[in-house]
C-alpha cells in the first residue's frame, strides 16, 4: 500500500500479475489520478488523508495480509504526533506487515538548520508558507520506543549506491548528519504485546 501515493506509478513498474496493490492519498490527489488510470481488482485508489483512520477500516476488510505500507516523502509532513499515532494504528490493525519510509533527520528541524530548508522549499520549489518538514526522527531505532513490537529491520541512503549520479556526494558518507539527511527506513509491525 502506497501512503501519499501523488502520481507514483510503482503499481505498473512492480506488477508481476499477482500483487495487489492500493494507493492512497487526499482525495483532490485521488480524483485527479481516477482521470489518468483504471482501476482494477488488483489496484485499487483510495481517496483519504493518511491520518483518517477510516481507511484502515475499510482495508482491513477482504484484504489478505500481511501487509507492505510504504511513505515516501510524506511523514516529514505531518505532526509528530500523527505519525506516531498512524504507526501505531498500522501495528494495531495489521500486525506482522512491514513498513518503509522516508524520514528526515530531526537534526535538522532545530532553528538553528529548519532554516536552510524552509528557504528552500519556499523560494527555491515556491511552496507556500505552510510547507515544510514537522516529523523527523535521528535514528532508526526511536520508533522501537514507541511500542513493543515495532523492530527496526534496515536503513539506507543515496549516498550508499556507487551510482555514477551520486558522484562526489559519495564522500559525505561518512558523517552521520549529511547521510541520513533524507534516508529510508524498513520496521517490521509486530503485535503489540
Amino acid at each position: 500500500m502506497n501512503l501519499g501515493c501523488g502520481l507514483d506509478t510503482r503499481f505498473w513498474r512492480i506488477d508481476d500479475g499477482r500483487v495487489r496493490f492500493r494507493d492512497l492519498d487526499l482525495p483532490e490527489m485521488i480524483a485527479f489520478k481516477r482521470r489518468l488510470v483504471d482501476e482494477s481488482d488488483r489496484y485499487r485508489l483510495i481517496g483519504r488523508s493518511v491520518l483518517d483512520a477510516r481507511w484502515m477500516d475499510e482495508l482491513a476488510t477482504g484484504e489478505s495480509r500481511p501487509f507492505l505500507f510504504l511513505a515516501e516523502g510524506l511523514f516529514m509532513y505531518l505532526p509528530p504526533e500523527g505519525v506516531r499515532g498512524l504507526v501505531l494504528g498500522l501495528q494495531e490493525r495489521f500486525p506482522g506487515s512491514e513498513l518503509v519510509f522516508e524520514a528526515v533527520n530531526a537534526a535538522w528541524l532545530r532553528p538553528s538548520l529548519k532554516w536552510m530548508i524552509d528557504v528552500k522549499m519556499r523560494k527555491e520549489l515556491g511552496l507556500g508558507r505552510e510547507a515544510g518538514y514537522r516529523f523527523g526522527i535521528r535514528d532508526g531505532h526511536e520508533l522501537e520506543a514507541w511500542g513493543p513490537g515495532i523492530r527496526f529491520l534496515e536503513e539506507w541512503s543515496y549516498l550508499d549506491e556507487d551510482e555514477a549520479r551520486v558522484g562526489a556526494l559519495r564522500w559525505f558518507r561518512g558523517w552521520k548528519l549529511l547521510r541520513r539527511t533524507q534516508w529510508s527506513l524498513r520496521y517490521e509491525l509486530g503485535a503489540a504485546m
